[in-house]
């Protein structure tokens, strides 16, 4: 048995383990004094952004250019905001399997996720069934109020432009259609204080696409250039994270 001044010794040792092995968990978990905290990004996004006829996927070649991002990709070729929205068996009918690799979604507010940044890059293929206007702005608002009451922050990309001879699934009215949709994101933004990464900035030449739509590998880099750029704004932890 310890003696009285050996057991004061021995607490003393032990209060000290203590808080080493406290401090050593704190900065493990990034809590430490001179952390900071990490750049968690969740992708929601179209063929844009799924990566459909490139090499790799967008969120790969994001990923190169800011290596120390945590990028959730979610993007799903011929998704629309209303199915990203209300959830989907499959984005469109007889989907193959090959553009949601994570197979049928549930409803947008029922889905676990753990981003610090939520980024939606949807609108061009609600297009193709020209809704409502008020529709299509109800969906994104209740997106964006979802991803606000998570303690997240939302950033909106607008639709990129379509070449007018973009083929035969964007007709006249069709593209007509994916303007006004794209100025409900302009609205949304402002009206709610939001950041846009403003991709509907691009312009749009016919042979920097596959299509007058998808942009070849050329002209992606522009396209995440901006939306870099949105999240750093949005989310100043993220700027100069791996650059």
């Amino acid at each position: 048995m310890l003696d009285a001044p050996a057991q004061v010794r021995w607490a003393a040792m032990k209060w000290s383990h203590s808080l080493l092995l406290a401090a050593a968990m704190l900065a493990g978990c990034g809590g430490g004094a001179d952390s900071s905290p990490v750049c968690s990004v969740e992708i929601n996004a179209d063929s844009i952004l799924s990566g459909e006829g490139l090499p790799e996927r967008p969120a790969v070649t994001l990923q190169r250019m800011r290596p120390a991002w945590v990028i959730d990709d979610r993007a799903v070729g011929g998704l629309s905001l209303s199915a990203l929205w209300a959830g989907y068996a499959e984005p469109y009918r007889d989907a193959p399997q090959s553009v949601y690799p994570r197979g049928p979604q549930r409803p947008f507010g029922e889905v676990a996720r753990a981003s610090q940044v939520v980024v939606v890059e949807v609108g061009g293929n609600d297009a193709l069934a020209l809704p409502p206007l008020a529709d299509f702005e109800r969906d994104l608002r209740s997106i964006v109020r979802t991803i606000q009451a998570e303690g997240r922050v939302p950033v909106l990309t607008g639709i990129v432009q379509i070449a007018p001879d973009a083929g035969s699934l964007f007709g006249p009215a069709e593209h007509a259609h994916s303007l006004l949709l794209n100025a409900i994101t302009r609205k949304v933004a402002n009206d709610l204080g939001l950041v846009h990464a403003g991709i509907d900035l691009d312009p749009v030449r016919y042979e920097d696409t596959f299509d007058g739509i998808h942009r070849r590998p050329s002209a992606i880099p522009k396209l995440l250039e901006r939306l870099t750029s949105a999240v750093e704004l949005a989310a100043p932890w993220c700027k100069g994270k791996g650059q």
